[in-house]
């Protein structure tokens, strides 16, 4: 039959008896070598999965405003250490300001100033410290200068509270009413009389 279809199972049909496809000899696992001696033949050495690539940097924005945090940190524990530093000055003109007569501002305003300085740059350099650490392990960190922010406020208040009342008669003149409006004169009159 020159023209007739060739059955998808091969020249034979599907009822013919065909040979199946010869196969290869598996390797035996167990194969005596040539002494007689058998050797194990394990299973070849598995490759330990890769690892999935990762984004480039799932916390980058935790990063950017952390390092951004602790930027305008440092500008502030600067600046409120300095404050702190410049409390027995500030604390003259203020006396001066409300014409209290022989006002001198007690010593234990300095030391309170220079230790409240002290303790705001630590907390800052606890807060760096703690932050780098935090964000070397990829863990989130923008929270650390927020809490270091915190702290030193509460500290600035704390020991602008305790110079002031390391002075009471400067207290009592704050508590009057009228003391205010002395506070405003004085500010006005040094505003017009510098250029």
């Amino acid at each position: 039959m020159a023209g007739a279809p060739v059955p998808p199972n091969g020249p034979g049909g599907a009822g013919s008896a065909q040979q199946p496809a010869p196969q290869q000899p598996a390797a035996p696992q167990d194969a005596p070598d040539a002494g007689g001696q058998q050797h194990y033949r394990g299973e070849a050495p598995q490759l330990p999965p890769q690892p999935r690539p990762r984004a480039a940097n799932p916390r980058l924005g935790d990063r950017i405003v952390t390092i951004v945090l602790l930027a305008i940190g440092a500008l502030g524990a600067l600046y409120s250490a300095a404050s702190l530093q410049q409390l027995p000055n500030s604390l003259a003109l203020l006396g001066d300001a409300l014409a209290i007569e022989g006002f001198v501002v007690p010593a234990a305003v300095s030391t309170l100033g220079t230790v409240g300085a002290l303790i705001v740059l630590a907390v800052y350099a606890i807060a760096l410290i703690y932050s780098i650490q935090r964000m070397r392990h990829r863990k989130l960190a923008f929270w650390v200068p927020l809490a270091a922010a915190a702290i030193a406020f509460i500290v600035v208040f704390a020991f602008t509270a305790f110079a002031l009342n390391q002075a009471p008669e400067l207290i009592q003149v704050l508590s009057d009413p009228s003391a205010t409006a002395k506070l405003i004169d004085y500010l006005s009159g040094m505003s017009s009389s510098t250029p």
